[in-house]
């Protein structure tokens, strides 16, 4: 459970945060990548919802780590 969330059911899950200085602003790339349990049953889980859930998923953190820098860093 992430934020009060419950996470769907991952065999395997890997992410990246690549922070790069872009014309005196913070270049975010943001990538992962996962392969669900329940096979074929998995398949059509991450087709149905998994996979429009994740779509929102990488501005969520990004904004989430913005926030977080701006609150610690001024």
């Amino acid at each position: 459970v992430i934020g009060g969330k419950i996470l769907p059911p991952y065999h395997h899950m890997i992410g990246s945060l690549v922070l790069n200085e872009k014309n005196g602003k913070t270049q975010v790339k943001f990538t992962f990548s996962y392969l669900l349990k329940y096979g074929i049953m998995g398949q059509f889980m991450n087709i149905l919802v998994i996979k429009h859930q994740f779509s929102k998923a990488p501005s969520l953190y990004v904004n989430g780590l913005k926030e977080y820098m701006e609150r610690t860093c001024n």
